[in-house]
């Protein structure tokens, strides 16, 4: 399920290039989003980077699922260790430290 991020609209920025033109465009977008493009990162990338970001959240919502759902100890240590390990990448593709 998309999650809408509504952006007040703006006049149309000036640009040379077509790349420049879909940049200035899309970055208030992005960053209402919560997806502020790193430094050097091309817009293809840091589309990519968000997508793999959303992928990854919906893993780690599924383990914690799993996690509650289970009731034997040994099989949610298990579970556990997935979803750290899980949460670990998606921290990493975040940019952000571990809280």
């Amino acid at each position: 399920m998309a999650t809408y991020h509504p952006v007040p609209p703006q006049a149309q920025p000036a640009a040379v290039h077509m790349d420049s033109l879909h940049r200035q465009m899309l970055h208030p977008h992005m960053k209402a989003a919560g997806l502020e493009p790193r430094s050097g990162e091309s817009l293809e990338a840091a589309a990519e980077r968000g997508i793999r970001i959303r992928s990854q959240r919906l893993v780690c919502d599924k383990l914690a699922a799993r996690m509650r759902k289970e009731v034997q100890f040994n099989r949610k240590v298990e579970i556990n260790a997935e979803l750290r390990q899980a949460k670990s990448l998606l921290q990493e593709l975040l940019g952000t430290d571990p809280a």
